[in-house]
């Protein structure tokens, strides 16, 4: 799966339930990335990989309270 595919929409309803995010980190072992950083709008935000975790989450960082928010994402693989 495309990291950068994914986010843009993610992104932007995290924004709209008032969080900035400025880090995601994901698990390179199902994620490919093309970037090291993504632009969307009004921000940069930096994409980090880490071998921990489930390979299926994200971590988003806010940058307003420095909170993480972790996600689980399901794929239609998924059972």
């Amino acid at each position: 799966m495309n990291l950068c595919d994914e986010l843009p929409g993610l992104l932007t309803e995290v924004a709209l339930a008032g969080h900035r995010i400025s880090h995601i980190l994901f698990n390179p072992s199902i994620w490919t990335v093309r970037a090291r950083t993504l632009t969307v709008p009004d921000t940069n935000v930096r994409l980090g990989a880490i071998s921990r975790g489930q390979a299926t989450s994200l971590t988003l960082i806010d940058n307003t309270t420095w909170h993480e928010l972790n996600l689980l994402v399901v794929t239609k693989n998924s059972t």
